[in-house]
């Protein structure tokens, strides 16, 4: 079993910004970042993704 001082239920971006957050703000604490998948979608780059970029309205 692993053991953190803080732990971040959650890897999307809200999660991964709290994670990197604790760190600066505790660098003596461990930080743990739990999520269920292995690769995780971060929702600002789904337009890049899925939009058309075309440069037609």
């Amino acid at each position: 079993m692993k053991k953190a001082d803080v732990v971040v239920i959650g890897g999307s971006a809200a999660g991964v910004t709290a994670a990197v957050t604790a760190r600066r703000h505790y660098p003596c604490k461990r930080v743990l970042l739990a999520r269920r998948e292995q690769q995780v979608l971060i929702p600002c780059g789904i337009p890049y993704i899925c939009g058309d970029n075309s440069s037609e309205g």
